[in-house]
């Protein structure tokens, strides 16, 4: 490992999870169905490990996501510890380093154990769980995808059933320039806000929310029914008195209320 190059912590979770069943990269790169030379460059800090390949080697090796989650801020802790502190010196250093990598799988096994046994993520809510990922990088995993693909990740993935990504994606839509691109948006926004957990009035104004913004983009696309469908599940959906504190802009609701109707009519 050169000595400019460090794994963040989802290279280090591939390392730890191929470790957990005993694999080589090449094992794991067959099971992936990448190459070793990408799993290597991954787990080294040389590329960019996107979130869906973690996820991918999590549900391979039998890790649930939640644990997955754990793990990775519990890495991230880790490193901001040690980043807190003076370093070894060089020799001791790249000697630690090398014997790391080079393959003390009982020592990740450890590792992982230890860390899953402490989790605090059985005593917590799974709300509070999935919000642990911010929208903004959720999304950078989405946005490369098609949307087909973003349909399924959206599916599996219990950490992109968040209020926050739902909003993003609202605002998303409202950007696009293109508006089949807008209705795809919007549309995943909606999957998402039928998956965000808690109380049912504040899944209501989410899905409410949500609506309000496929009913503009169907609006937009000419697709009259479609927008007036969304207006009467909004209506059904939206009460202000309840909702308005949750979704922060109501006045972006009577505004969306206002275009979807004039559509419609």
């Amino acid at each position: 490992m050169r000595r400019n190059e460090t794994p963040d912590e989802r290279g280090v979770c591939l390392y730890i999870l191929r470790s957990l069943r005993g694999w080589t990269q090449e094992e794991l790169a067959k099971a992936l169905g990448l190459t070793a030379s990408a799993i290597s460059e991954y787990e080294k800090g040389k590329r960019y490990v996107p979130e869906r390949i973690v996820r991918r080697a999590a549900e391979t090796v039998g890790i649930p996501t939640r644990l997955l989650l754990d793990l990775e801020s519990s890495l991230r802790d880790l490193q901001s510890l040690v980043r807190s502190t003076s370093p070894p010196r060089s020799d001791l250093r790249d000697r630690v380093a090398e014997g790391l990598y080079l393959g003390f799988e009982d020592i990740a096994r450890r590792a992982v154990e230890t860390v899953l046994a402490s989790s605090q993520v059985w005593k917590t809510s799974s709300a509070s769980t999935r919000d642990l990922v911010p929208a903004d990088v959720l999304w950078a995993e989405l946005e490369p995808c098609g949307m087909e693909e973003r349909r399924l990740v959206v599916e599996e993935g219990v950490e992109y059933h968040t209020w926050g990504l739902c909003k993003l994606l609202c605002e998303k839509s409202l950007e696009a320039a293109d508006n089949e691109a807008a209705l795809g948006l919007a549309e995943l926004a909606l999957q998402v806000a039928e998956r965000v957990p808690g109380e049912e009035d504040g899944r209501a104004g989410v899905q409410a929310f949500a609506w309000a913004h496929l009913g503009h983009a169907r609006r937009k696309l000419g697709d009259r029914s479609g927008a007036e469908e969304a207006l009467v599940r909004f209506r059904q959906l939206w009460h202000p008195e309840i909702s308005r504190p949750l979704l922060l802009d109501g006045a972006r609701i009577a505004d969306l209320e206002s275009l979807v109707a004039d559509g419609a009519g």
